[in-house]
C-alpha cells in the first residue's frame, strides 16, 4: 500500500508555500515536523533530489519561521537550478 513519507509531507509543504501567500497551517505542520524528527532521521538525498526535480525552495516570506537546515537545503537547491539553467542557456548559444 502506497503512503506517504515524512519527507513527502515535507515536499507538499513546501509545494503549498511556493503557491501562494504562506498559510500559517504549512509553516506549523513543518515546524512540527522538525520537532518531532530529526534532520539525521530523514532521507536528505531523496528530498534534496525532489527539490531540485519539482523546482522547490523555501520562499523568503517562510524563511523566519523554518529550521536552518531546511534553508541551507533549499539554498543549495536554488543555487544548482541556477547553475543548470546557465548551463542551458550555455549549451543553446550558437557561436558564429
Amino acid at each position: 500500500m502506497p503512503v506517504l513519507t515524512v519527507e513527502d509531507i515535507i515536499l507538499s509543504k513546501l509545494y503549498a508555500l511556493m503557491a501562494g501567500r504562506p498559510r500559517p497551517k504549512d509553516i506549523d505542520d513543518l515546524q512540527s515536523i522538525f520537532q518531532a524528527i530529526g534532520w539525521d532521521e530523514m532521507d536528505i538525498p531523496y528530498l534534496a533530489g525532489q527539490m531540485k526535480r519539482q523546482a522547490l525552495v523555501v520562499p523568503a516570506t517562510a524563511k523566519p519561521f523554518l529550521p536552518a537546515a531546511l534553508i541551507a537545503l533549499s539554498q543549495d537547491v536554488s543555487r544548482s537550478l541556477k547553475k543548470s539553467k546557465s548551463a542551458e542557456v550555455i549549451k543553446g548559444t550558437v557561436i558564429h
